[in-house]
């Protein structure tokens, strides 16, 4: 865990979306290339749920910002996991970004 906030804190300069942002994202998310020899009906039709839970994170996330004013105050733990869903769908994109464009080359 150090590790990984030593890597946030050195490299994390670049905004999201950017090549460097790609790169360091997948350095933070080490394995994720490895497909499991085991069971390789491990990664079948992942597609369409990460598709529904999408469209799920989209409503959500418009029904949100239309409750919102602009002056509103927000507890400290509702701030906090907006901030961490931000960081995770953006870390997810950046690394499926990186990986079709390593398919491209």
């Amino acid at each position: 865990m150090r590790d990984l906030w030593r890597l946030y804190n050195e490299e994390m300069k670049h905004d999201w979306g950017t090549p460097e942002a790609t790169a360091i994202a997948k350095k933070m998310t080490p394995g994720q290339n490895e497909q499991n020899d085991e069971d390789p009906g491990e990664y079948d039709q992942e597609g369409d749920m990460a598709k529904t839970k999408l469209r799920t994170i989209v409503s959500a996330a418009k029904e949100m910002h239309d409750m919102l004013g602009t002056d509103d105050n927000l507890p400290e733990w509702v701030q906090d996991k907006i901030t961490k869903a931000e960081d995770y769908i953006t870390t997810v994109r950046d690394y499926m970004k990186s990986e079709s464009e390593d398919g491209k080359s």
